[in-house]
C-alpha cells in the first residue's frame, strides 16, 4: 500500500466566503473524526486571493481517498452552494530528493 498526496484547489462562490470557511472547519472535522486512512487534510488559505482555498491531504492508500471522496460530508459540502464548482484535484508523487524528513510530505 502506498501512500497518496494531494493537493485539492476549492473555488469559493461569490460573496460565500464566510459560509464556505465554516463548512470547510467542518469537513475537517469530520474527515479527522472519521475517515481511515487520513493521515493529513490540512486547508491552506491564499492570502492573495480570498475565492479559493487549497486542501494539502496524505492518505494511507488511494483506497482511503476513494472513500473520503465517496463520504456523505464530502457529498454534503459540494451541494452547499458555498463554492464555485469541482475543486481542482492534483496527485502527486514524491521526488525524494534530500533530507528524508525535510524532502517528503
Amino acid at each position: 500500500m502506498s501512500e497518496v498526496v494531494v493537493i485539492a484547489e476549492i473555488g469559493i462562490a461569490p460573496g460565500k466566503r464566510d459560509e464556505a470557511l465554516a463548512g470547510l472547519e467542518q469537513l475537517c472535522a469530520a474527515t479527522h473524526a472519521n475517515d481511515d486512512g487520513c493521515v493529513l487534510y490540512a486547508l491552506q488559505l491564499d492570502p492573495g486571493d480570498e475565492s479559493r482555498v487549497f486542501m494539502i491531504e496524505k492518505w494511507a492508500s488511494a483506497e482511503a481517498l476513494q472513500a473520503h471522496g465517496a463520504s456523505d460530508h464530502i457529498r454534503e459540502f459540494g451541494a452547499s452552494g458555498t463554492v464555485s464548482g469541482p475543486p481542482k484535484v492534483t496527485l502527486l508523487r514524491p521526488a525524494n530528493f534530500g533530507d528524508d524528513g525535510k524532502g517528503s510530505l
